[in-house]
């Protein structure tokens, strides 16, 4: 079997972010943001704390129930977002960059990554 991933980690906000950064080398996107219905960053790809935190409260004004999509946005960044359950609660993740266009199953990948890591 070939291992794909090239960084592990014991701890479940390291590996989170791991995945998070794996999706967004894929995609060339900007960041992604793993946040809670309220709009707690629980991890993000390696990008600015403060534009994740903007996105992750901005994720958490949609109102998303599981397996819906939503999208915010700024002038110069968009960012879609998936909602699902995991570990007995609402999660979302978001992808951002100037256009997000084709990135949500890059965005439900992630999704699967981070159920395995939550488990």
């Amino acid at each position: 079997m070939i291992e794909r991933r090239r960084r592990r980690s014991s701890d479940r906000g390291q590996a989170l972010s791991y995945q998070l950064e794996a999706c967004v080398e894929r995609t060339g996107a900007a960041f992604m943001v793993l946040a809670d219905d309220g709009g707690l960053v629980l991890a993000s790809s390696d990008w600015d704390a403060a534009e994740c935190e903007e996105a992750a409260a901005k994720m958490a004004t949609l109102g998303l129930c599981e397996s819906s999509v939503g999208e915010v946005w700024r002038d110069d960044r968009s960012v879609a977002v998936l909602a699902f359950q995991a570990i007995g609660q609402r999660l979302m993740i978001g992808i951002g960059g100037p256009s997000v266009d084709g990135l949500l199953p890059e965005v439900q990948r992630a999704i699967e990554g981070a159920q395995r890591i939550l488990t």
